[in-house]
């Protein structure tokens, strides 16, 4: 879990925060159930982490990465079982050279309504602020938690490609946060996403 931002249990979107921003909740559970989460909080420290097939990166504080940060993580991530990037946006997503195109939104309470995910077709996310669409005609990628209005979806889960592991885009970072984790189907949500392999 790669978590932008200095070693203080205060930082929003940290797991080592229990407060109403932190993400601690998430952490635990993951534990419970037998996921070890490392969480790093810089570049250097995600370099320094071996990454293999049973691996799934997950990148938060997105909004701070830069289009090389992005890039550098993305080669490193390559041969993990997958990598979940949370609210990514357009210099996140074109560093990486992932084939979507991504617009703000103003989503709530959504059903996810696909297919080909384990993510259930009737879980509800509470919130979404960005929406992507897949930019490749005939792509194998799938989109859930539509945006009726100007298209894509809240989630967009690409396959595997070279270079490149599974990568799931979700447009909301507050899914997984103490504070609404457990709004809607959050929290069934992020442990999917997280436990997938």
């Amino acid at each position: 879990l790669m978590n932008r931002g200095p070693q203080r249990n205060t930082d929003d979107l940290d797991p080592a925060n229990a407060g109403y921003s932190g993400a601690q909740g998430l952490a635990h559970v993951l534990g419970r159930h037998g996921v070890r989460v490392t969480v790093v909080r810089s570049q250097r420290e995600l370099l320094d982490q071996v990454i293999d097939g049973a691996t799934t990166v997950a990148v938060t504080g997105t909004n701070s990465l830069s289009g090389r940060t992005a890039h550098a993580a993305l080669v490193h991530a390559a041969s993990a079982a997958s990598l979940v990037l949370l609210d990514p946006d357009p210099e996140v997503t074109k560093g990486m050279g992932l084939p979507v195109a991504s617009h703000l939104t103003d989503l709530t309470d959504v059903a996810a309504g696909c297919r080909g995910t384990d993510v259930g077709q009737a879980f509800r996310l509470a919130r979404a602020d960005r929406a992507y669409l897949p930019t490749t005609s005939g792509s194998a990628a799938t989109t859930c938690f539509s945006d009726k209005t100007d298209e894509g979806g809240a989630m967009v889960s690409l396959p595997a490609a070279d270079g490149r592991p599974p990568v799931t885009m979700l447009g909301d970072e507050s899914l997984i946060v103490n504070g609404a984790i457990l709004d809607s189907d959050n929290a069934a949500i992020a442990l999917h996403r997280s436990e997938e392999h």
